[in-house]
């Protein structure tokens, strides 16, 4: 799993410093200080504490290893990657905490701005890029242990699934896609109020390719990674085939579509909070400020609209196992 450990790092950090680069900022606006090594010795300190050291490590073994444990094991193992996740939160937030209250305590003072906004967006960060890589590991770990669990006499015979359910499955969901977004953007035509005369609202304003690309980019490999990819697929197919499936599958398929779904979740704040960071590199153009905001939250609309259909392909999954 070390080698699964090393793939999601890489992965993370080059989509990372694509976006950087593309928001204008330089790499080394990914980097502050002492801020992520502190974060990942005290993670380790918490672990030690907790008594799940040790089976956090295992994420560190090698594939061989890792299929001579037995299920309590794993199952231990994951327990220490969901403690670790939840202690990356209350670690991130009291430094981000501590270094708003410095940014607001010395507001008059624009030399110690800089230092305590960056530990505030860097802690947020930092937190969603190693949550995003323990995802990953969670996400194949669980796999595992579905598997190890699986009854060898669970099947669900064969169904021929008629064209037009598919076609049907395919235009309903556009149809409501189309009739979520004429709401939404309805609601936000008549809520919000807008007096720049160099931009009017358009729904091709929300058009990024960047954006798309760099959920894409993220996404897929981080997918490959933790060996749901496939699985993920079969998943969407089964949905829109309306298919009876077992109770492994149900668990198989919830796993791969929740391990994308906080994936595309955790990476689109990345991308919103890299956005951010580039902006205060360009603080020069005050005109373009308000557009250079809403450019960099266009990773995090789409993130939260995916990860919202998500929520119902997972429903629709559990559904599907109960008829």
């Amino acid at each position: 799993m070390i080698i699964q450990f090393l793939l999601s790092f890489v992965v993370v950090t080059v989509v990372d410093i694509f976006c950087m680069l593309l928001s204008g900022g330089t790499i080394q606006g990914l980097v502050n200080g002492f801020e992520l090594p502190g974060i990942i010795i005290i993670l380790a300190l918490v672990l030690f504490l907790s008594g799940y050291g040790k089976s956090f490590c295992v994420i560190f073994s090698s594939r061989s290893k890792l299929k001579k444990l037995s299920l309590d094991q794993l199952r231990q193992s994951e327990k220490s990657l969901d403690f670790a996740i939840r202690a990356l939160l209350y670690i991130c937030l009291f430094f981000m905490l501590v270094a708003a209250s410095m940014f607001y305590m010395n507001f008059d003072y624009r030399m110690t701005l800089g230092p305590n906004l960056a530990t505030v967006i860097g802690s947020v960060y930092y937190m969603l890029f190693l949550d995003t890589v323990l995802i990953t590991l969670k996400g194949s770990l669980k796999k595992q242990i579905i598997s190890f669990m699986a009854e060898e006499g669970e099947v669900v015979q064969a169904q021929k699934t008629p064209g037009k359910t598919i076609v049907k499955s395919v235009v309903k969901t556009v149809c409501v896609l189309l009739l979520i977004i004429a709401v939404a953007w309805g609601i936000l035509f008549y809520h919000v109020t807008n007096l720049q005369e160099n931009w009017k609202p358009s729904l091709l304003s929300f058009i990024d390719l960047p954006s798309a690309l760099y959920l894409i980019f993220a996404g897929v490999p981080l997918m490959l990674v933790s060996a749901n990819f496939t699985v993920f697929g079969k998943a969407l197919a089964a949905v829109f085939k309306n298919k009876k499936i077992t109770v492994t599958e149900k668990n198989l398929y919830e796993n791969a579509v929740s391990t994308l779904r906080l994936i595309l979740l955790f990476i689109g704040i990345q991308g919103t909070l890299i956005g951010f960071i580039g902006i205060l590199f360009n603080l020069e153009d005050r005109a373009a400020f308000g557009l250079s905001m809403m450019v960099a939250c266009i990773v995090a609309y789409y993130a939260i609209i995916i990860c919202a259909l998500l929520l119902v392909v997972e429903s629709r999954i559990h559904k599907l196992c109960e008829e």
